[in-house]
């Protein structure tokens, strides 16, 4: 993490860690200074976790794939109880790779109009169609502040989330996309 931090400075890139225990939490404020945390669903019944991270004071992503429309709520609650940072709420289907029919782009629009905070899309559909370069940028549309792509250096590895990973010249597309 150390050598991350270094070259994500060195190439003036936000850092955005997702820790996932107060220990992680700890380590990351002390030794990374990320820009942004996230904090994923199955956390949100984590109250000191939330507490931990929100008393950083920082963009905090909320991964909101599977969560209750009230486990969102009261989560959203007790974070604003310590910090007033920015919240972004990061709609995507955790299925890898997501069908088009349950990617649901519009729900942005419904999140935003409900808890009043920046919204932004968790894709991920298939990175070997030609939908995972297409179908993200209509998020911008629906009110999408902020796109999550995975990325890899070969998918025929097989690695992480490799099924809904674009390689980094799809991905210099991709962000060309983005910006139009």
């Amino acid at each position: 993490w150390l050598i991350f931090r270094e070259e994500a400075l060195k190439h003036k890139m936000a850092l955005c860690v997702m820790p996932n225990d107060l220990q992680s939490v700890a380590f990351c404020a002390e030794n990374l200074n990320p820009t942004y945390y996230v904090i994923s669903a199955a956390s949100f019944i984590e109250p000191m976790l939330i507490e931990t991270i929100a008393k950083q004071n920082k963009p905090t992503f909320f991964r909101i794939g599977g969560a209750t429309l009230a486990e969102i709520e009261n989560t959203l609650a007790l974070f604003k109880k310590y910090s007033d940072a920015q919240i972004i709420l990061l709609h995507g289907f955790q299925n890898y790779p997501t069908p088009l029919e349950d990617t649901n782009i519009r729900q942005l629009q419904t999140l935003k109009a409900l808890f009043g905070v920046s919204v932004g899309l968790a894709d991920h559909i298939d990175g070997s169609s030609p939908l995972a370069l297409s179908v993200p940028p209509l998020a911008l549309a629906y009110g999408a502040e902020f796109i999550e792509k995975h990325i890899t250096f070969d998918r025929h590895e097989k690695g992480e989330d490799f099924e809904s990973a674009i390689n980094k010249e799809k991905f210099k597309e991709f962000v060309e996309l983005i910006r139009a």
